[in-house]
């Protein structure tokens, strides 16, 4: 599970990235490049509590200001996965000995 989603190709990714919000989760959509029709879970959105935002972007200033705020933000890492070992990494995440976030570097 994870708490933020970054969801910027569309129809055919949605569905998989709300599945993976944890609790108090937060969807972030700017992207319909496989389709801007998807279908969401309505009772997961009330029972997690999880918030979809959509978003078109913003200035060079207002993404200069996101990227230096998060700057300050902490997570606790337990492991780091490269993009071809995605596929571990989703396993990983299930693992009972996971003590922190699973990041997968592009």
């Amino acid at each position: 599970m994870t708490d933020v989603v970054i969801e910027s190709i569309g129809q055919k990714f949605l569905d998989l990235g709300y599945s993976l919000l944890s609790k108090n989760g937060r969807m972030v959509a700017f992207g319909t490049e496989t389709g801007s029709n998807a279908k969401i879970d309505i009772s997961q959105l009330y029972s997690k509590q999880l918030s979809i935002l959509g978003a078109t972007g913003g200035s060079v200033k207002q993404i200069s200001e996101a990227v230096n705020k998060s700057k300050d933000l902490k997570v606790k890492v337990w492991k780091k996965f490269n993009f071809q070992e995605t596929k571990e990494a989703f396993k990983e995440n299930n693992s009972r000995e996971k003590d922190g976030r699973i990041i997968i570097e592009l």
